[in-house]
C-alpha cells in the first residue's frame, strides 16, 4: 500500500500518479542515501577521465545569474525529464 493504493491496482493498470507525488516520494527516498536533487541546474560540459566523469553545472538563480561548479563523479545519469532537450 503506498499513499493509499494498492499495488494490486498497479499490477491491473488501473491508476496512475501524478507527477509532483513520484518527484516527492524520489526525492525523500534519495535524501535517505544523503542524495539531493537540485533544481535550476544544467550540465554544461562533460569530460570522461581515468577517475569518472569531471561535470561543469551551470546553476541559474531566481533573479538569472549564473554560477559554475565542477565536480568529479563516478558516472553521469541524464534525467531532464518529459520537456527535456
Amino acid at each position: 500500500m503506498l499513499y493509499g493504493i494498492s499495488f494490486d491496482d498497479f499490477i491491473q493498470g488501473g491508476v496512475t500518479v501524478d507527477q509532483y507525488l513520484t518527484e516527492s516520494v524520489l526525492r525523500k527516498s534519495l535524501e535517505t542515501y544523503g542524495v539531493y536533487v537540485e533544481l535550476a541546474t544544467e550540465p554544461t560540459h562533460l569530460e570522461e577521465g581515468l577517475e569518472g566523469v569531471a561535470v561543469v553545472l551551470t546553476k541559474t538563480a531566481g533573479d538569472g545569474s549564473t554560477q559554475t561548479e565542477t565536480l568529479q563523479a563516478a558516472y553521469v545519469i541524464g534525467a531532464d525529464g518529459a520537456k527535456g532537450e
